[in-house]
């Protein structure tokens, strides 16, 4: 499903990207006759003069077709997960019984003294653990896919090492599970708390702020590095392998260490917001205790 939706969203600001380069070649002529005479020198020239566009393109790719797509794709995943914690399972006052109903013309009657078997912040830990399971499964999925359907199946390939580089970004830190995470927070807010202002759009909002920018920083490093890349072969310039390697790292380690800087703030994020909501579940456990007391 994600990969349908990332195929449709892609394939439009794909559409939407070409229209803005035929506008341009129509205005910039010099660029226009450049490219019948020699088209791959043209491209060069036209992303190195207009590179504002080609951000403006990874922009939406990374938060657009990426995060948002990604993280609705992990929120109703999440509803297709049957978690015990999550089952209406009542008592009756401070018993141990179940709570018993009737379903008397497709009616369920509740007793009116009963409370949750489970306690809130044991609801609470089933909820993020079944978004992060979901988050895994995804990220598993994602990965395989780029293995063995985005990357070329050879390893003389131009910019090869920028991919496996990317690939293990992905593989190493742990986005889609924390994102996950920053999700399930809302969803508590929402399901146990009693928030109703948190909607689907309010949920994902700090997921998707993260991973759009954790996937920006790499998009973009790979678009630089691949012009880069196109330069060098384009003016034959050669280093030697041992030179070329510690260029390759150089060139890679700002955005390895740019995303894992996000991932420590929304860890960061995460931990903050948990243990506040934490703290605020276990006050509504002992409330609901302390009426159970008084009830019984």
């Amino acid at each position: 499903m994600a990969i349908a939706f990332e195929a449709i969203i892609s394939t439009v600001a794909s559409l939407v990207a070409m229209i803005m380069v035929i506008v341009i070649l129509g205005v910039d002529e010099d660029m226009a006759n450049e490219l019948q005479g020699d088209p791959k020198k043209a491209m060069q020239d036209f992303a190195m003069k207009y590179q504002a566009l080609f951000i403006l393109y990874v922009f939406i790719n990374s938060f657009v077709v990426a995060a948002v797509t990604e993280e609705m794709v992990k929120y109703f995943g999440y509803w297709m997960v049957l978690c015990p914690d999550l089952l209406p399972e009542n008592v009756q006052g401070s018993q141990s019984t179940v709570t018993t109903y009737n379903t008397t013309n497709d009616n369920t009657d509740y007793e009116e003294n009963s409370v949750p078997v489970k306690s809130a912040r044991s609801r609470g830990a089933g909820i993020t653990v079944a978004m992060v399971s979901v988050a895994l499964g995804f990220a598993c999925c994602e990965n395989l896919m780029y293995i063995f359907v985005y990357s070329p199946p050879s390893f003389g390939v131009v910019n090869h090492n920028l991919e496996i580089s990317t690939l293990l970004a992905r593989s190493l830190f742990p986005v889609h599970p924390l994102c996950a995470a920053i999700q399930s927070i809302g969803v508590c807010k929402r399901d146990l708390e009693g928030d109703k202002s948190y909607g689907i759009g309010k949920i994902i909002s700090p997921a998707v702020l993260l991973h759009g920018s954790f996937d920006f920083v790499l998009m973009l490093a790979a678009f630089y590095e691949t012009l880069k890349a196109s330069e060098e072969e384009n003016t034959g310039t050669e280093t030697a392998s041992d030179q070329d390697a510690n260029e390759d790292l150089a060139s890679e380690l700002p955005s390895l260490i740019s995303g894992l800087v996000f991932v420590v703030l929304g860890c960061i994020y995460y931990g903050f917001a948990s243990r506040s909501q934490n703290q605020r579940l276990a006050a509504m456990d002992n409330a609901a205790r302390d009426q159970t007391t008084l009830l019984s």
